[in-house]
């Protein structure tokens, strides 16, 4: 085979190789990005509830103004399993 032909074949893969690192890149920014978009709108969900437990007007409106969720809903982070619900529901007839 030719130099020129190795040449080329070479630089195509290089350009190739080149081309799906740039694509790869460009996806792990992005969805590293969305991941901390996420954790900070969860936080920022997370103070305002707090806020409005402490009725406290100023920093609710504080957080509503970076980016809050005002449509959240207080809901506990872990559903109980189907054991806890059984001995909560046990512990509670047995009092």
């Amino acid at each position: 085979m030719p130099d020129a032909v190795k040449t080329t074949r070479n630089q195509t893969r290089r350009k190739a190789l080149l081309g799906t690192l740039v694509i790869v890149l460009a996806l792990a920014l992005s969805f590293g990005g969305w991941v901390y978009k996420a954790k900070t709108q969860r936080d920022l969900n997370r103070q305002l509830l707090g806020a409005v437990r402490d009725d406290n007007t100023e920093e609710a409106r504080q957080l509503l103004v970076r980016g809050a969720d005002p449509n959240i809903r207080d809901v506990p982070e872990e559903q109980p399993s189907l054991w806890q619900l059984i001995q909560h529901a046990f512990h509670r007839d047995t009092q």
